[in-house]
């Protein structure tokens, strides 16, 4: 359906898979890289920062 196999992804199942698509749509060429994928899903890790301080808490 979206030129991408998703359930390939250890982890998607086919309803996951439905669910992703559902949310972003069948064109994936949105996402110039699979690691700007990533950190649309929320997957990538960032750095937390302390509120008051600005300190770098988690890298």
């Amino acid at each position: 359906m979206c030129g991408v196999d998703l359930t390939r992804i250890d982890g998607i199942d086919v309803t996951t898979a439905l669910v992703v698509v559902s949310e972003i749509g069948a064109d994936m060429s949105r996402f110039p890289t699979d690691k700007h994928f990533a950190s649309w899903l929320g997957l990538c890790p960032g750095a937390l920062l302390h509120k008051a301080s600005g300190r770098v808490l988690v890298d």
